[in-house]
């Protein structure tokens, strides 16, 4: 089985993370602070 999510790095602290198997193609932004993270859809 193909993996459901990829992850991919798009700046020093910033990932998107793409789920192209799911029927709406979602994509989640991640971005990492000094202190906290934010997940972004």
């Amino acid at each position: 089985m193909d993996k459901w999510f990829t992850v991919d790095r798009i700046a020093e602290d910033t990932y998107i993370i793409s789920g192209y198997r799911h029927w709406e193609e979602i994509h989640y932004y991640l971005l990492n602070g000094s202190g906290q993270s934010l997940l972004s859809v």
